[in-house]
């Protein structure tokens, strides 16, 4: 996690959940955290930088598609959302 846009936003970037532990509230356990965290630094938003199979995810959670970001290997693409702290992943 590394600050971005200023003191008030942050980026998430490169955070996994093994297979074996998806969809048993591991991932939303683990956003919340980070989210409680953020609220203490004062941030006001979350900026993720995703894998694209992960994007439903984070939009369950209250996150809106805000961009994409190019990738590794060349001319493969990654979404970018947004997630306001204080959002429904708490």
């Amino acid at each position: 996690m590394a600050a971005a846009d200023g003191e008030r936003g942050w980026e998430l970037e490169h955070v996994w959940v093994l297979p074996a532990y998806m969809r048993q509230g591991e991932g939303r356990s683990l956003l919340a955290a980070i989210l409680r965290r953020l609220e203490t630094v004062g941030a006001a938003h979350l900026r993720v930088v995703s894998d694209r199979h992960a994007v439903g995810f984070y939009e369950r959670l209250g996150a809106t598609i805000v961009g994409e970001v190019e990738s590794l290997p060349a001319g493969r693409r990654r979404p970018v959302l947004s997630l306001t702290v204080g959002s429904p992943a708490e």
